[in-house]
């Protein structure tokens, strides 16, 4: 398919149908090193409330639209899904992406760097904290 925008023009806002969200740094540059194509995202038109910090730019054939949270926990995750959805509204798919927060030991699988893990349950995280030899 040939684009009509002129080389290094973003595509508008509805234009984009995969969001992905990082909450930390190094989870953001790696999926920024994935685009094919980068945009200046401030060439857009952003809704005026939406504090999200934005990376725009191309996977394949896809729009993507990186999210960089500003802070781990749930309520900074709900407040930015709800502005990338005002200001990305033809999003089809929203993914979270990052280095694993924790992998359950005792198990007869072994997970190594680089694997690649789906989640079937969600556990929350901000109830406590496994550390070395206690939880708190």
């Amino acid at each position: 398919m040939v684009s009509s925008r002129p080389h290094g023009t973003p595509p508008g806002c509805c234009d984009f149908g995969i969001a992905i969200m990082c909450a930390l740094p190094l989870e953001a540059t790696a999926v920024t090193e994935l685009f094919e194509e980068s945009w200046d995202v401030m060439k857009l038109d952003i809704q005026p409330n939406d504090a999200n910090t934005y990376s725009i730019g191309s996977i394949g054939p896809h729009n993507v639209v990186l999210v960089h949270l500003p802070r781990m926990g749930k309520v900074s995750s709900a407040t930015v899904a709800a502005h990338l959805g005002r200001s990305f509204p033809s999003l089809r798919l929203a993914v979270m992406v990052g280095i694993c927060g924790g992998i359950p030991v005792g198990s007869d699988d072994q997970v190594l760097l680089g694997d690649v893990v789906i989640s079937d349950k969600i556990v929350e995280y901000d109830l406590g904290k496994q550390l070395v030899g206690k939880y708190r």
